[in-house]
């Protein structure tokens, strides 16, 4: 058996905002400000992706990033911060209700192979930032390769079960684990 990861090995690993809707009383350049802030401390591609699509640039302090998670910290001035979370949808909604615009949007990104991110500001959700990244034009080749010798093809990734199933078919995997 040959264990792929995902993002830069079957995918280019450049990753760009394809999308980002905001709860009502948000606006989406709010919620990708709040989400580059706190992504500025990261250096996982959907951090690159996400500071790569806004030049507006909070403060933030008390920056950490919780792996296979996601990130959080408080932006704003030290006399207005709040609280914000950028992350697996099952970990940033853990405790708040996702608003029905973003949950459809999550959805949406998912079903067409996307990356979804959640952005909440003191606990409650804001937005959805979706992300996606290319296949890479010689993955199909490499793991056909890898068939013929007659060997088995795993994709193990964190990224959503969706995206990863789609990547994993375009590609030629044998199973996909997804979301570890």
């Amino acid at each position: 058996t040959v264990v792929f990861d995902k993002t830069g090995t079957l995918t280019t690993g450049h990753l760009s905002v394809t999308g980002v809707t905001a709860a009502d009383g948000w606006q989406p350049d709010d919620v990708l400000a709040y989400a580059a802030a706190v992504e500025s401390g990261s250096e996982h591609a959907i951090a690159t992706a996400i500071l790569g699509a806004t030049e507006r640039r909070e403060p933030v302090t008390g920056f950490r990033a919780l792996p296979g998670n996601g990130v959080t910290g408080a932006v704003g001035p030290a006399a207005e911060t709040v609280t914000v979370e950028v992350g697996r949808p099952k970990w940033v909604g853990r405790e708040a209700s996702v608003p029905a615009p973003v949950d459809a949007a999550r959805r949406a990104a998912e079903a067409h192979g996307q990356t979804a991110v959640l952005v909440s500001v003191d606990g409650r959700v804001c937005g959805v930032v979706a992300v996606a990244d290319a296949v890479k034009p010689s993955a199909a080749e490499a793991v056909a390769a890898l068939h013929e010798r007659g060997l088995h093809t795993t994709l193990l990734t964190g990224d959503n079960a969706t995206a990863a199933a789609e990547v994993g078919a375009e590609v030629g995997i044998d199973d996909v684990i997804a979301e570890v």
